[in-house]
């Protein structure tokens, strides 16, 4: 979805819009936890359209909130910023991703060690910088 809505952006091509719209569309309805707003690690059942797995991803949230932005842009059609702003703030309050306030998924480690939780921190950032901007 994010890079569809990527290369909307980028190129105006309404095919990569329609595309990043049918994404989003269908993690909104079928991948999106209920109870936490936040993006869950799954697969879809192509039969029954129901999830196969409650994992919560913190990496892919952030590259939700990000495409998020970038729809909410192109489109300027609220249902995005609400959602993204839902989901932003579901990010900074899950309790195993922040303390007292404060993202903390993926600061620990290297800095160059490849943790796909440091993806939150940058994505979450600068769908917060969209919204504001």
């Amino acid at each position: 979805m994010t890079l569809s809505a990527y290369l909307a952006e980028s190129t105006g091509d309404d095919k990569f819009k329609e595309k990043a719209l049918l994404t989003a569309n269908c993690i909104k309805s079928h991948i999106i936890d209920a109870e936490t707003n936040l993006v869950k690690d799954c697969i879809i059942n192509g039969l029954t359209c129901e999830t196969e797995s409650s994992t919560l991803s913190c990496h892919l949230t952030g590259m939700f909130l990000r495409g998020l932005a970038i729809l909410a842009t192109i489109t300027d059609d609220t249902t995005w910023t609400t959602l993204l702003l839902e989901v932003a703030k579901a990010s900074m309050q899950y309790p195993d991703w922040h303390d007292n306030g404060i993202l903390i998924a993926g600061i620990e480690g290297e800095a160059s060690e490849n943790n796909d939780q440091k993806c939150l921190r940058g994505c979450h950032s600068c769908a917060v910088d969209l919204c504001h901007g």
